[in-house]
């Protein structure tokens, strides 16, 4: 089973140009570190409050609406999303 994982992992690996440094001990496997030099995250951006205009906080009102929209129909349906 550990070939066909690490098999599987340098193929995807290799596509994605990542390094993910790995603890294999007694059959677990954890993420310790990981490097991507196309990585999408900014460490400038990570922050919401110094982030030179990033992130808007009304933003997250409408995202909040929207995702909460599917529990808003349920509820009209007289459906029970939480049994």
């Amino acid at each position: 089973p550990i070939d066909n994982f690490m098999h599987i992992f340098s193929i995807i690996t290799t596509a994605s140009c990542i390094t993910v440094k790995l603890k294999l001990y007694k059959g677990n496997v954890d993420v310790v570190g990981r490097k991507s030099n196309d990585s999408l995250f900014d460490a400038a951006m990570a922050t919401m409050e110094d982030d030179a205009g990033a992130y808007d906080q009304q933003d997250a009102a409408g995202f909040i609406k929207l995702n909460a929209l599917r529990m808003r129909i349920e509820a009209s349906k007289g459906r029970n999303l939480l049994k």
